[in-house]
C-alpha cells in the first residue's frame, strides 16, 4: 500500500524545519540553576501553558503548580514568570507590583530589564524558535528547578526513529498520524498525563487545525459515548484494563520521566505528520 508519508518528498524533511527543530529537542533542554526547596508556582499563558502543565505531571502537583496567566496572589513557594513576549502587558506588571522575588524566563526586552530591576532572577529563552515549539525550554527549565537531573542525550536515538526519513512501518508517529487522520479524535488522561493531553490538543490544533478533546479516564460515560469513528487515544497504562472500550495506547509509561517524554516527542512529530497528511502548512512563526 502506498504511503504518503514515505514519499520521497517527506523523507528529505529531515534538516528542515519544523522536523529540524523536534530532531535537536534532546540538546535543546535547558536548564534554569539548581533545584529550588519547596513548592514552585509558575505563572504562564498561551501554549507555554500545556507545556508547565508537562512539568507538573512528572513532579507532582506538591512539588510544582502551574497557573494559568499573571495575576498575584497568595501562592507559595518560589515564583516563576514564563513569557515569549518581553513586553508583555500582564507579566510586566506582575514582576514590578508584586512584592515577590522569583525567577523570570523570557526573550528580553522591557521584561527583562523589570526583573532585574525588581531583584528577580532571570533565564533566556533561545530565540529563532516558534512559541509552540519550546516544549524542551520550558519543560527542561521547570524539571532543573524541581530537582530532575535527566540525561537527556539518551532520547538521540528514539528521536532519529521518528524523523522523516523513517518509513512508517518502523516510525510510530508516522502510524499514529495515520490513524488521526480519520475520524475524531478523544484523548483519555490520568493524573499523570492531564498536562500531556492538552500539549497534544493544542499541538493538533496549531499545527494541524484538528480539533481534540481530552477527557478524564475515570468519566467513563463521555468515553464510552463516542461512536466507532472517534479515535480514542490513551496515555494511561492500565485504561484498558479499568474500561470497557477500545484505545490506541502511547507506547511509554508516563510515570516514567523517560517514558514519558518519549510520549511528548512522538505527539510532536504526529502532529507535523498530521499536517502533511491534510496539506495544511504549519506555522513556522508566531501568528498575532
Amino acid at each position: 500500500m502506498n504511503e504518503p508519508l514515505d514519499e520521497e518528498y517527506v523523507i528529505q524533511l529531515d534538516d528542515s524545519p519544523p522536523f529540524s527543530w523536534i530532531k535537536a529537542i534532546p540538546e535543546r533542554f535547558m536548564s534554569c540553576g539548581p533545584p529550588r526547596k519547596g513548592n514552585i508556582t509558575v505563572f504562564t499563558d498561551g501554549p507555554l501553558y500545556s507545556i508547565a502543565k508537562m512539568a507538573e505531571d512528572i513532579l507532582g502537583d506538591e512539588r510544582i503548580t502551574v497557573v494559568k496567566g499573571y495575576k498575584p496572589g497568595s501562592s507559595p513557594g518560589f515564583k516563576v514568570i514564563i513569557s515569549h513576549d518581553g513586553e508583555s502587558r500582564d507579566a510586566v506588571p506582575f514582576i514590578r507590583n508584586s512584592g515577590e522575588k522569583g525567577m523570570v524566563v523570557s526573550v528580553g526586552g522591557t521584561i527583562k530589564r523589570v526583573a532585574k530591576e525588581n531583584g528577580w532572577e532571570y533565564q533566556s529563552l533561545p530565540r529563532g524558535y516558534p512559541m509552540k515549539f519550546l516544549m524542551p525550554e520550558i519543560a527542561g527549565c521547570l524539571l532543573s528547578l524541581g530537582g530532575f537531573s535527566l540525561d537527556y542525550s539518551s532520547l538521540s536515538t528514539f528521536v532519529n526513529s521518528l524523523l522523516p526519513s523513517s518509513l512508517s512501518t518502523e516510525n510510530v508517529s508516522k502510524r499514529l498520524a495515520r490513524q488521526l487522520g480519520n475520524g475524531g479524535i478523544l484523548f483519555v488522561y490520568d493524573r499523570r498525563s492531564l498536562g500531556l493531553s492538552k500539549r497534544f490538543v493544542e499541538l493538533l490544533k496549531m499545527n494541524s487545525k484538528v480539533e481534540a478533546v481530552a477527557v478524564d479516564k475515570n468519566d467513563a460515560s463521555k468515553i464510552a459515548g463516542q461512536g466507532s469513528n472517534v479515535n480514542i487515544i490513551s496515555f494511561c497504562k492500565d485504561v484498558k484494563s479499568s474500561s470497557n472500550f477500545s484505545a490506541w495506547d502511547f507506547p511509554y509509561p508516563c510515570d516514567d520521566p523517560y517514558g514519558y517524554l518519549k510520549n511528548a516527542i512522538i505527539a510532536e512529530f504526529s502532529s507535523i505528520y498530521l499536517s502533511l497528511l491534510l496539506g495544511i502548512d504549519t506555522e513556522l512563526v508566531d501568528i498575532g
